[in-house]
């Protein structure tokens, strides 16, 4: 990196510590594959959904099983485990979640 970048690099985590906290979080995989804790409850979720009933849980059921308040998130965490390689998923198709084996 040339010492300009650093520099500011440098003055963005001084003045906002969290986020640059929350960039490393995202950039950096961790030991659980580079999925958060609600990435993991989410999958854990859909796993045990699946054996149950045989299909995928829909967005409105995940939402609820996670005890969230809007489908927002549940949209956001599906999309970061699929870029995970976690599941796959085909938009604007109900219930067409898939694991992906690991």
């Amino acid at each position: 990196m040339t010492e300009a970048i650093c520099m500011k690099a440098r003055a963005l985590i001084k003045a906002d510590p969290q986020l640059a906290r929350e960039v490393v979080r995202q950039l950096v995989p961790s030991k659980a594959g580079g999925m958060t804790a609600r990435q993991r409850e989410l999958l854990v979720f859909v796993r045990t959904y699946i054996v149950r009933h045989g299909v995928a849980p829909s967005f409105e059921e995940m939402k609820s099983g996670l005890g969230l308040a809007s489908k927002a998130g549940i949209h956001r965490m599906i999309a970061g485990l699929e870029d995970r390689g976690f599941i796959t998923h085909a938009p604007r198709r109900a219930r067409s979640i898939r694991l992906v084996s690991s």
